[in-house]
C-alpha cells in the first residue's frame, strides 16, 4: 500500500507521515493496554514499566522523523568526482550531429 503520492507534501496523520503515525499509534495503544493489564492485577508499581516503554517508543519515533524526515533517510548528494558524460557519449553525440 503506497499512500504517499508526493514526497514533498506527504499525507500527515498525528503530525507524522502515515507510516510513522501508525507505528506511533500502535506504540501508544500497546502502552495503554500494558498499563491496563498491570492495573487489573493490582500491580500499580509495575504499571510504570509500560508507560516508560510507551513514552520511550514515542520519543524515538519523533526523533527519527525530526532527524531523517518523511522519506526515512537523509537525501544523498551526488558525487561531484563522477563526470556528467563519458568519453563514449561525447563521440556518439558528435556522430549524431553529423
Amino acid at each position: 500500500m503506497k499512500v504517499l503520492k508526493k514526497l514533498d507534501r506527504p499525507v500527515l496523520f498525528l503530525g507524522l507521515p502515515v507510516n510513522l503515525a501508525f507505528a506511533y499509534a500502535i506504540c501508544f495503544l500497546l502502552g495503554v493496554v500494558g498499563t491496563m493489564l498491570f492495573v487489573v492485577n493490582d500491580n500499580y508499581v509495575l504499571c510504570v514499566i509500560p508507560v516508560i516503554g510507551m513514552l520511550y517508543g514515542m520519543y524515538k519515533i519523533k526523533s527519527f522523523y525530526s532527524k531523517y524526515g518523511h522519506k526515512g533517510f537523509a537525501p544523498a548528494q551526488r558525487d561531484k568526482s563522477i563526470p556528467n558524460q563519458f568519453s563514449v557519449d561525447k563521440v556518439f553525440n558528435k556522430m549524431i550531429q553529423k
